[in-house]
């Protein structure tokens, strides 16, 4: 039986050394942020966009941009753009938050130069489906439906209202 009377053994940590990632510039000046380690067969890589609530000129067009994203190839569709990520095991997630949007792939090294081509195309020449934005869209609208009767959510948006004052889309009353 365990002893839950008796506190464990409390230790110091080891020293901890962190390694800082070496930078590098595409010509276009995007950083490149390498933190390179051999021993891993796995590479995260992530994508950081400065957009969000608080750059938009109306409400949620970065979540819905980047929410029709993992369905905007220009010659697949979404269920094939998840078997093409899902056959080179990738793994990719898309946040919207108030200042960035992320895009996150933890993929295997050995399939790297077929999964970042494929992100870029997606990143640089979306192609939006009406049928995808329709369909997202009935989506949303029932989502705020739903949340709009939650109190915690409407005392989320009284707060954003009067730290932001309504200059900003995030901050306004809907």
């Amino acid at each position: 039986m365990l002893d839950r009377k008796t506190p464990p053994v409390v230790c110091d940590f080891e020293s901890i050394s962190l390694v800082p990632p070496k930078p590098s510039w595409l010509r276009n000046g995007i950083v490149i942020k390498e933190f390179d380690n051999p021993n891993l067969d796995l590479i995260h890589f992530s994508v950081v966009i400065r957009a969000g609530a608080l750059h938009e000129p109306l409400r949620r067009i970065s979540s819905t941009c980047y929410a029709l994203l993992r369905e905007s190839h220009k010659t697949m569709t979404s269920n094939e753009i998840d078997a093409f990520f899902d056959y080179y095991g990738a793994d990719v997630n898309i946040s919207t938050g108030m200042n960035f949007v992320t895009l996150k792939a933890l993929m295997p090294k050995r399939n790297c130069l077929k999964i970042l081509p494929f992100l870029a195309d997606l990143l640089i020449e979306p192609d939006f489906k009406e049928d995808n934005l329709s369909r997202l869209l009935e989506k949303k609208i029932k989502d705020w439906e739903y949340q709009s009767k939650k109190t915690d959510n409407r005392v989320t948006q009284l707060l954003f209202h009067t730290f932001y004052d309504g200059l900003i889309p995030f901050g306004k009353l809907l």
